[in-house]
């Protein structure tokens, strides 16, 4: 076990090379579907293009007025799925802390 990861929901070195072998998709996690135990916060266009420039930005603006704590996904809603911006929290000056960024596609 690790963090939310039980070893029931992990393979074996024998499956993932007969994935390999076969040409089949490999069974990976999204960094998102990795982070589902994260709260998650919607960004829109111009928040994510601020946090993928690590610019200043107020934490209760990125909220919405939510009470949240700790480490926080923020995604930015498209069409399709959503896509990871970055895991951030509050710095206690009241911005945002980018813990990690996510190249966008």
């Amino acid at each position: 076990m690790s963090g939310p990861f039980r070893i029931e929901q992990a393979i074996s070195l024998d499956q993932l090379d007969a994935c390999i072998a076969a040409g089949s998709p490999l069974p990976m996690l999204s960094p998102l579907q990795a982070l589902a135990h994260l709260p998650t916060v919607t960004v829109d266009q111009a928040g994510a293009h601020v946090l993928a420039c690590g610019q200043r930005m107020e934490w209760s603006a990125f909220t919405n007025g939510r009470d949240l704590m700790g480490p926080v996904c923020a995604v930015r809603a498209g069409a399709g799925e959503p896509v990871l911006v970055a895991v951030v929290e509050a710095n206690s000056d009241g911005t945002v802390k980018i813990l990690r960024g996510f190249r966008q596609a």
